[in-house]
């Protein structure tokens, strides 16, 4: 969780978009205590990018892709792209010892 409060000290609105995520995720592949989540993970990712995206259009007020289009992410070693929408994109740049560093990214709408 400290990766959250770090992004969240750059970029409130990514970490909120980030926590969409990992709830999706968490929630969508959850079992029955004792049963493995085996591959269930990998089938939520995608939905999770999208709750992704739903949480940073509703904090901007910028729109998402529509379907077929969806939103994406792509990453490096040091960076690591969200594309949610025609104009609303992050880039969260991480510092030599793989901490978030730099959001670039729209604000929150006020």
């Amino acid at each position: 969780m400290r990766d959250l409060t770090d992004v969240e000290a750059l970029s409130p609105v990514l970490a909120r978009a980030f926590m969409g995520h990992i709830m999706r995720e968490h929630f969508g592949a959850a079992r029955p205590p004792g049963q493995q989540p085996g591959r269930a993970f990998a089938a939520y990712h995608v939905p999770a990018i999208r709750t992704e995206a739903e949480v940073a259009s509703d904090l901007t007020g910028l729109p998402i892709y529509a379907p077929p289009a969806r939103p994406w992410e792509t990453g490096s070693a040091n960076s690591m792209l969200r594309a949610y929408g025609p104009n609303l994109r992050y880039r969260l740049r991480f510092g030599p010892s793989g901490n978030p560093r730099a959001v670039e990214g729209p604000p929150a709408h006020q």
